[in-house]
This record gives structure tokens, C-alpha cells and sequence, in this order.
């Protein structure tokens, strides 16, 4: 989920220096490559700081489920939850 955030990036294209003109679609370096085309995906995704909230939002999120897990065992076998 946090992972898709970071992904979603990918929508939010660069302008052209000094412009309000999203930047076109660049040839790849050879003729079968897929066409590049600037964002800010590599801008975020490079970020420590990012990189750092996704790996903690990701233990977060385990860490919940984790829990949650446990929860339903414990009501479903009838043992406490400690």
C-alpha cells in the first residue's frame, strides 16, 4: 500500500525548464525501448526519507496485522491474550 504511494508518482509529470509545459515523451536510446518520460518518481523514490517511512510504515502495518492475527486466535481457541 505505502509501496503504491510511491508508485503513484509516476502520474505527476515535470515541466519544461522555466515553463508550465509538461515535458514530451523521449525516445529511448534504442529504437524497441519504451519511450521515457520525466516525473518525479525517481525524485521521491531516491529520497531517504521516504525510503525510511515506507520500511517503517511497512513494520507498522505488519506489526498491526500481526496483532490483529493473534486477536482472532486467541477469541477463536478461548485463550487469553497474553
Amino acid at each position: 500500500m505505502v509501496r503504491s504511494l510511491v508508485e503513484s508518482t509516476k502520474a505527476f509529470v515535470r515541466w519544461m525548464d522555466g515553463t508550465c509545459i509538461e515535458t514530451p515523451e523521449q525516445a529511448g536510446l534504442h529504437d524497441e525501448d519504451e519511450p521515457v518520460l520525466f516525473t518525479f518518481y525517481w525524485d521521491v523514490a531516491a529520497n531517504p526519507q521516504v525510503g525510511c517511512l515506507v520500511r517503517s510504515s511497512a513494520c507498522s502495518i505488519s506489526s498491526c496485522l500481526f496483532h490483529n492475527i493473534w486477536l482472532h486466535f486467541c477469541s477463536v481457541t478461548g485463550r487469553g491474550s497474553g
